[in-house]
């Protein structure tokens, strides 16, 4: 039973591990992850090894611990160890898959040799060419050597790679030479691939000849193989000793067979598009558009003020225009009501009493009857003034319903001409703070001048309409 020396709570050793026999002894060597070791902050991770002897015993001759690790790193979520020759010397990977050096979880796996004495030495970080956040690199790991040279092949699961649909997945296939160094060789991904097939969940590879081709298989469990959902599916590639020489051109990748098309619209890393434009993916390249409300090539895009041109935006001719980043805003003038595309006029004020409207009588002076358009001229603020026929309501300075107000010549600067509708619907003079009143009640015809009574003198309230009908 193997357990680890400085083992503790939480530490989760045993939630991966790998084993690789070497020689004709019999011996083997074990490496176990501990992903939740907290040695470098909590979830950081670690690994052990463990030299089994053809008797059974067994003695740790190592812990493995990433060299740049971290919290939440969650290295040895995955394993895998292979001997190489007959010396008792292994390589190992470990898988990280919480590694943010290229974005949180985008991932990572580590290489390390490992000598017959115990001795070990990182020598190398995996991590994926276009690797992005939540692709969670290193979920899964395989590690095979080939030959008397030390060198091996790794394949790494990075099974929430969007390149074939959101959480497709994909593999990637490394060649560690015996010095430590490694090379991306190819990147996997399942030739019918789809949304949520998490490829790459699972890995496992084989050397097939001595000069390193190999054989790899990658899982992918939710897979719908013959729309059965989450059926699973397993895809397996060969790797020739020369898929180190393959070189795809600029827009394309290697998937260990063939070279495929790279979605560069897909991750912004991989394209120059503003922030503004939207990407189009072709074969072997893209193309950028600014989006609607925005100019430009693609590659840099700009606001466009559709207010400067009536051409440019549908506001109604008696509406304002306010631009916005990408867009505008219509609304109708003072003196208009609508939604900004369709205004229409203030053409009465209508008393809240019923069927009454401001108008003028024979003699010049205000009342209430059947109605007469107006216009409306906005003045400062919240005020406007109300024209009849020519001449403007004036309110004569008056306050206690002695002297009715009329109508005169207008004049923008006059006080006594400039009005406003409170929230209460009552008709306010600037000049004097009184309001409107229908003399007698709503029964009347006549206006005068009172002090204002609020929401609760109906013959004091009007509103703006577009139609005495």
């Amino acid at each position: 039973k193997l357990t680890a020396s400085d083992g503790a709570a939480h530490h989760r050793f045993g939630f991966s591990v790998s084993v690789s026999s070497f020689g004709s002894s019999g011996d083997s060597v074990v490496v176990v992850g501990t992903h939740g070791d907290n040695y470098a902050g909590a979830w950081a991770g670690s690994a052990y090894v463990f030299r089994v002897a053809a008797d059974g015993t067994t003695t740790q001759t190592a812990k493995l611990t990433a060299s740049d690790g971290a919290a939440q790193y969650r290295f040895g979520y995955s394993v895998s160890v292979s001997s190489v020759g007959s010396s008792g010397t292994t390589v190992a990977v470990v898988g990280a898959n919480g590694d943010n050096n290229r974005g949180s979880w985008s991932g990572s796996a580590y290489v390390f040799r490992v000598a017959a004495d115990g001795t070990t030495t990182q020598t190398a970080k995996l991590t994926a060419s276009d690797a992005a956040a939540d692709d969670q690199f290193g979920q899964s790991v395989s590690v095979a050597s080939f030959g008397s040279s030390g060198d091996a092949m790794a394949v790494v699961g990075a099974f929430k790679d969007n390149d074939r649909g959101t959480h497709s997945g994909s593999a990637y296939v490394f060649r560690v030479a015996s010095d430590g160094t490694a090379t991306q060789m190819a990147k996997m991904t399942a030739s019918n691939g789809a949304t949520s097939d998490e490829f790459g969940k699972s890995v496992s590879m084989t050397i097939t000849d001595s000069q390193g081709s190999a054989l790899a298989f990658a899982g992918a469990y939710r897979a719908d193989p013959g729309g059965k959902s989450d059926a699973g599916s397993a895809y397996a590639f060969v790797l020739p000793v020369d898929q180190k020489c393959q070189e795809c051109e600029v827009g394309y990748r290697s998937n260990g067979i063939e070279c495929v098309n790279v979605d560069e619209c897909a991750r912004p890393a991989l394209n120059n598009c503003h922030a503004n434009a939207i990407c189009t993916d072709t074969q072997g390249s893209f193309t950028c558009a600014c989006k609607q409300g925005f100019q430009g090539d693609g590659n840099t895009c700009t606001d466009v003020n559709e207010c400067a041109s009536p051409s440019l935006n549908n506001c109604h001719a008696n509406a304002g225009c306010t631009n916005t980043v990408g867009s505008y805003t219509c609304a109708c003038n003072f003196g208009f009501s609508g939604d900004g595309l369709s205004c229409s006029g203030w053409n009465y004020l209508k008393s809240t009493c019923g069927p009454k409207f401001l108008e003028k009588d024979i003699n010049n002076n205000p009342r209430v009857g059947t109605g007469a358009q107006l216009n409306i001229i906005q003045r400062t603020g919240t005020y406007f003034s109300v024209d009849i026929g020519g001449t403007c309501l004036q309110d004569r300075g008056q306050c206690t319903g002695g002297d009715p107000p009329t109508f005169t010549t207008c004049s923008a600067s006059a006080d006594d001409q400039q009005f406003e509708l409170t929230s209460n619907r009552e008709l306010k003079s600037k000049d004097t703070s009184c309001c409107f009143d229908i003399s007698g009640g709503c029964s009347g015809s006549s206006l005068l001048f009172y002090s204002c009574d609020g929401a609760n003198k109906q013959n004091q309230q009007f509103e703006f309409v577009s139609s005495n009908t």
